[in-house]
């Protein structure tokens, strides 16, 4: 596995079209409350599930949490539920707890190994198609395959495997699924991201504390989960600074390329944007960590104010 901060810092150093604005970083990190600190658990499940089931849904959810957005004028993927309609990675966790109650051979990983293009149109049943569809389909055989022959069918074995090690669990899972292999390369240079690995890093230490198991060493050592909602707030409370050219791209709803130098100058800067920022939040709160600040963040996004700017649009199956 490539080393995260190394790479990324390659990338902030030379990058053309990225800048990060120290001084409203530092104002932010001294504006964060204890309310907002209690944000960062990450717990999107809506039932009581044990634990084994629960890991296995959360791996089965970051096998799939990628690429939510629609182009301009087009609507987003979205489910009802009875009392309203979701989006985005909440709709996904729900309708894989839907599938999960109805269906008994969801926590076989032999039926995942062999989903249907059928079983997925029903599990992404929504008012319009889900964006990467058939990617996602790949996805879950993908998952369901490594599960039953590498994983002896038991999601757990992460744990053990890693020795409950944050920094490993990325690891074992970027190096055992491609799925998982979130790398880049900007000017001949191999950058690692990770983004999927290392969220579910996080959410399985959230597990672990709500069922009162042991955690994960090393939670410290975890990046930020470099997505395209994370550089949003970032860009609205001006510590992103982009270029002309970039803002122009973005703003008019254009498509940033993967692994683009624009695309790998956003994510490096949230990398570090966010390690900046933990660093100034740590003066008050010692105890957060990156993957805390990042969730904190997060959960701002998703109360996007007419002053947001567009996120960048990227097709891509790695957030």
């Amino acid at each position: 596995m490539l080393n995260v901060l190394k790479t990324t810092k390659f990338v902030v150093d030379n990058s053309q079209s990225v800048k990060i604005n120290n001084a409203n970083l530092k104002k932010m990190g001294a504006s964060v409350t204890e309310k907002e600190l209690k944000l960062s658990d990450l717990d999107l499940s809506s039932n009581n599930w044990n634990f084994n089931q629960l890991h296995y849904l959360t791996l089965v959810f970051n096998a799939l949490v990628y690429n939510f957005w629609a182009e301009k004028d087009q609507p987003k993927w979205t489910i009802k539920t009875n009392k309203t309609t979701l989006d985005g990675s909440v709709a996904l966790f729900l309708a894989l707890e839907i599938e999960a109650q109805t269906n008994k051979d969801f926590f076989k990983p032999q039926y995942l190994a062999n989903f249907s293009y059928e079983n997925a149109k029903k599990l992404f049943k929504g008012n319009t198609e889900i964006p990467l569809f058939h990617n996602r389909v790949s996805c879950i055989r993908e998952l369901g395959y490594v599960l039953k022959n590498k994983f002896s069918s038991n999601a757990n074995k992460i744990i053990d495997v890693s020795n409950r090690d944050a920094v490993k669990v990325v690891e074992f899972l970027s190096e055992t699924m491609p799925l998982f292999n979130d790398v880049r390369s900007y000017k001949g240079t191999k950058v690692g991201f990770y983004k999927r690995a290392t969220l579910h890093a996080k959410m399985l230490n959230d597990l672990l504390k709500k069922y009162n198991k042991s955690q994960l060493k090393n939670m410290h050592k975890l990046t930020a989960i470099a997505d395209y909602k994370i550089p949003q707030i970032l860009r609205s409370v001006g510590i992103f600074e982009y270029s002309s050219d970039l803002a122009e791209h973005i703003d008019s709803y254009k498509i940033v390329n993967e692994n683009s130098e624009y695309e790998v100058e956003i994510r490096a800067a949230t990398i570090w944007a966010v390690k900046y920022l933990t660093h100034e939040i740590n003066k008050k709160f010692p105890h957060i960590v990156a993957v805390d600040t990042d969730n904190i963040l997060w959960k701002l996004s998703q109360n996007a104010t007419p002053n947001f700017k567009p996120y960048h649009r990227t097709y891509t199956i790695d957030y």
